[in-house]
């Protein structure tokens, strides 16, 4: 395994340029969630949705890691 030295030099602030902004889209959905305990495990559910525009995401979900 080689070991390189990278010398980095600072260039000052960039300049980006703005990008245009498309039409707003409907409103998004905002879970509800319910922490409960089983044992030594936590555990999240998603109970219901709130906010939103058109049908709402289906329920009853388990969170879960990954």
């Amino acid at each position: 395994m080689s070991i390189r030295k990278i010398d980095i030099q600072a260039v000052g602030p960039v300049q980006v340029p703005a990008t245009p902004t498309g039409p707003r889209g409907p409103k998004g959905w905002t879970p509800v969630f319910v922490s409960l305990s089983d044992g030594f495990r936590k555990l999240v559910r998603i109970t219901g949705w709130t906010g939103g525009v058109a049908p709402c995401p289906p329920r009853a979900f388990w969170v879960r890691p990954g």
